[in-house]
Parts: C-alpha cells; sequence; structure tokens
C-alpha cells in the first residue's frame, strides 16, 4: 500500500518507489476533508494529454483508499522504470465545475517478468 499525506494541490506528491508486477496495490491519501463518501482516482502512464482509467476511491474520516489497477503494474512489460500519474476527482453533480484535488506520480521499478 502506498500511503502518502495530503499537501497542496499544485504540487504533486512523489510516493515511495513500486516494483513492477506487485499485483494489488492500493494508495491510501490522508488529509482529504469534506469531498463526500467517494472521489474519482484517474490513473496514467502520461502526465499531460492522453486518456485516464477512473476507479472509484472510498473518503473515510478523511482517508482516501483506492485500488490501482493492475494493468498498470504491467504496462506491456517495459524494461525501464515508469511513472504511474494519479488524479484525485471530487464525485459532484456537475463535473465541469469540479477540480483535482490531490495529483501523485508513483515511481515503478521495471524488473523481470515472473512466469506462474
Amino acid at each position: 500500500m502506498i500511503t502518502v499525506l495530503k499537501a497542496g494541490w499544485c504540487i504533486p506528491i512523489i510516493t515511495d518507489k513500486v516494483f513492477q508486477y506487485d499485483y494489488g496495490q492500493r494508495i491510501c491519501i490522508k488529509g482529504l476533508h469534506g469531498v463526500g463518501d467517494t472521489v474519482q482516482v484517474h490513473y496514467s502512464y502520461q502526465k499531460t494529454g492522453g486518456t485516464a482509467v477512473s476507479v472509484v476511491g472510498v473518503v473515510q474520516d478523511g482517508v482516501v483508499t483506492a485500488q490501482i489497477p493492475d494493468t498498470f503494474m504491467e504496462n506491456d512489460d517495459p524494461t525501464e522504470n515508469y511513472k504511474i500519474y494519479v488524479f484525485v476527482y471530487p464525485v459532484t453533480a456537475d463535473p465541469a465545475s469540479a477540480e483535482t484535488l490531490v495529483r501523485l506520480v508513483i515511481p515503478v521499478q521495471s524488473r523481470p517478468k515472473p512466469e506462474y
């Protein structure tokens, strides 16, 4: 599990490194109060542009917990380290009026693909 304490939204938080193929990873962001019971957590390989995969994050006592999609822990088997960019976004009735709450950067250490 990757745990971070929320800072300002304008500064991306760089988390601890995780290893490629470490499936079942979750993020845990502390310090998000007043955002409701759920948030959207967007995952991307790109810092800007492109598309992002969205999952629902659960908020309890100001702590957001969300699963990192296992596909991001594979990333088509690269041979170099890579980053996962994460954007936490509120669930609102009018998505056009919402703003990104937190940005994370998760460094991923590439490694040989295990055979199961």
